[in-house]
């Protein structure tokens, strides 16, 4: 049986797919076909990444010297050096882009919790880690608009307690 027949999906992963038709020595057209896709996606979805990245770099600068509420898409773009189309291909409004920064922040601020730290280690990260976004963190939550930070942040801990509650 050949991999592509017998595995379409199972394997997520382009360097899994290539061990295992090296395994097996397939040489199946599936197999190529979809190590060819998930490369074209991979590169896609890196390329999607860089430049929300520097859509955030570009917002974080602009916190600096102007409230949230005043920042421009418009601003934004000429400091990242993207274009608008880019902007809105990958987000609504500024703060959807702010809360996608938050969320990575706080996902990384997690994955720092209890890598072989203590709780009192643990937190003293976190403090920092939320000392070294000081000017994010300070102007996205000044913010009222109804798609702001504030409520993200609380639809978020709203949502963690319904499911701890649900338990």
């Amino acid at each position: 049986m050949r991999f592509g027949m017998c595995f379409p999906d199972v394997y997520e992963s382009v360097s899994e797919i290539r061990v295992i038709c090296l395994l097996w020595n397939c040489g199946d057209d599936t197999c190529k076909e979809k190590d060819s896709s998930m490369m074209e996606q991979k590169t896609t979805q890196e390329k999607h990444d860089r430049a929300k990245y520097k859509l955030a770099a570009s917002i974080k600068e602009c916190m600096k010297t102007t409230p949230v509420d005043r920042i421009t898409v418009k601003d934004i773009v000429e400091g990242s050096g993207l274009t608008r189309q880019t902007f809105y291909r990958n987000f609504k409004d500024k703060y959807d882009l702010i809360n996608w920064y938050f969320d990575k922040l706080v996902l990384q601020s997690f994955e720092q919790i209890g890598m072989g730290n203590t709780v009192g280690e643990s937190l003293t990260q976190k403090f920092e880690f939320i000392l070294n976004e000081k000017a994010f963190f300070t102007e996205a939550f000044r913010s009222d608009d109804y798609n702001s930070v504030k409520e993200h942040d609380f639809e978020l801990i709203l949502q963690f307690y319904k499911d701890l509650i649900s338990r």
